[in-house]
């Protein structure tokens, strides 16, 4: 599982670079899944950054503000451009007492599949999951998602 979580992690990157290379250059869906994957990525390191400065987790959006690299619009950052709806976020949830689990703890995520699969922010990183790969994944705080 975590080598296939790691691939994961390295592939998507790697499928954007060489779509942004490619003559005819990335679809609209393309470029979709690369955003979605820049913008939990903005929201996992600054939740991360919050977490080392404040030596707790954030509680809601304003917590985070301050920890985005300057140039992240953070009134769009939480908001999926795939399915339009504002990511889920576990606020509250310390990520680092979940280290040894052997399932991804999930800490954000699209609300609404595009092509079968959401993306979704884990202790792992950012990963796209299909329904069943979500459900089997570790939630914090005894959340419940949606589908």
């Amino acid at each position: 599982m975590n080598v296939l979580i790691n691939f994961r992690r390295i592939l998507v990157p790697l499928i954007a670079i060489s779509l942004i290379a490619c003559d005819k250059g990335p679809s609209k869906e393309q470029k979709a899944e690369v955003a979605e994957f820049t913008r939990l990525n903005y929201i996992q390191a600054a939740y991360q950054k919050c977490l080392e400065k404040t030596k707790k987790p954030p509680m809601k959006p304003a917590d985070l503000a301050k920890f985005f690299p300057e140039g992240v619009d953070v009134a769009e950052v939480y908001t999926s451009k795939r399915d339009g709806q504002p990511f889920v976020i576990i606020w509250g949830a310390d990520f680092r007492k979940h280290v040894t689990s052997s399932k991804p703890l999930v800490l954000g995520y699209e609300q609404s599949l595009t092509d079968s699969k959401r993306m979704v922010w884990t202790s792992y990183g950012v990963l796209e999951m299909t329904d069943t790969e979500f459900l089997r994944a570790a939630f914090p705080l005894n959340h419940r998602p949606k589908l």
